[in-house]
């Protein structure tokens, strides 16, 4: 909300009898009271946005009343000017069933396609080792949080190569390599023999029963020995 004033010399403004702004006004102006300094005429002809957002609870359902107590320098001062405006902004109603969560990213471009449910948020991806050698398994993290419902399951799916795509169930039971069971970071633990020297990885998980898109991509590459 902004009280936009052009005054010469000073103002104290009310809003539903409460003060909300001033300028070159006493503490407490009488109604004969002067304004404490002068505003000069180049000055007092150009809006100064006040901004009184910080009074929106005073407004009332209804009329509201904005006041102005106009202060002048001097009474014997041959010109005079008060000219107030009042503007507020208000938020769209959002119709709820229009509401939804954006799966991608699309700057500079259309929104794309939402869901009304956020899937689980699957942050602090790793694999060790980096470039795990031939001789090596490796073992996947990551760590999936619950949005709105519970996560049922979490699937991690590898190529090694150009092979078709393999999976495994990733589990925070603390076992198959999961260090804490219960943390929220699940593990799976792809065998040796199933890498090649450039494999890909990406996670999807489940909640309630229902798949999320929610993915994450890694790239790594094995080491012989």
């Amino acid at each position: 909300m902004t009280l936009k004033m052009k005054y010469d010399d000073g103002f104290m403004a009310y809003l539903n009898g409460t003060p909300v702004a001033s300028r070159n006004a006493p503490l407490a102006p009488q109604y004969n009271s002067s304004a404490t300094e002068r505003n000069l005429d180049a000055g007092a002809v150009l809006y100064e946005n006040i901004d009184i957002s910080g009074y929106l609870t005073f407004l009332q359902t209804g009329n509201n009343v904005l006041a102005i107590h106009a202060l002048n320098f001097a009474p014997q001062n041959e010109d005079f000017l008060i000219i107030p405006e009042m503007s507020a902004l208000t938020a769209p109603i959002l119709d709820p069933a229009q509401a939804g969560y954006f799966l991608e990213p699309t700057p500079g471009e259309e929104n794309a396609l939402s869901a009304s449910i956020l899937g689980p948020i699957i942050t602090r991806t790793g694999h060790s080792p980096s470039e795990p050698l031939t001789t090596e398994d490796l073992l996947v993290t990551a760590k999936v949080a619950q949005t709105f419902n519970p996560v049922s399951s979490v699937t991690l799916h590898y190529r090694a190569m150009y092979n078709s795509e393999s999976t495994l169930a990733m589990v925070d039971n603390g076992s198959g390599g999961d260090a804490i069971a219960g943390d929220g970071v699940y593990s799976a633990t792809i065998q040796r023999d199933h890498l090649q020297s450039s494999s890909q990885l990406s996670l999807s998980t489940d909640e309630s029963g229902s798949f999320k898109c929610n993915q994450v991509r890694v790239a790594f590459k094995c080491l012989s020995t």
